[in-house]
C-alpha cells in the first residue's frame, strides 16, 4: 500500500506502486531516496551524514525515524538538492 504524505496528513494513493509513481513524476522536482520514499525540495528538513557515507534524511511530515540513504544513492541525491 502507497501513501502519500502531506502537511495535512497521510493519505492513500490506491492502485499505484511506488515504481509507478516515480515514472509519472517531474526527477527535478521528485527523488526516489530508498525503495519506500519519493520525496520533495519542501518536506526535507535535514540530511545529516552517517557511517559508511550514509545520509540521514529528516523531513518535516510525521514520519517516525529519519529515513536512510544508502551510500551508492547518496551521491546523485546531493546533486539532485543542488539542483
Amino acid at each position: 500500500l502507497v501513501y502519500g504524505i502531506t502537511n495535512e496528513g497521510k493519505i492513500p494513493i490506491p492502485g499505484y506502486t511506488l515504481d509507478r509513481i516515480e515514472k509519472m513524476t517531474d526527477p527535478q522536482t521528485f527523488f526516489r531516496v530508498n525503495r519506500q520514499f519519493l520525496v520533495t525540495r519542501s518536506v526535507i528538513d535535514q540530511a545529516k551524514k552517517e557511517e559508511n557515507g550514509k545520509l540521514a534524511l529528516f523531513v518535516k511530515a510525521d514520519v517516525d525515524n529519519p529515513i536512510m540513504i544508502s551510500r551508492l544513492r547518496a551521491p546523485a541525491f546531493k546533486k539532485w538538492m543542488d539542483g
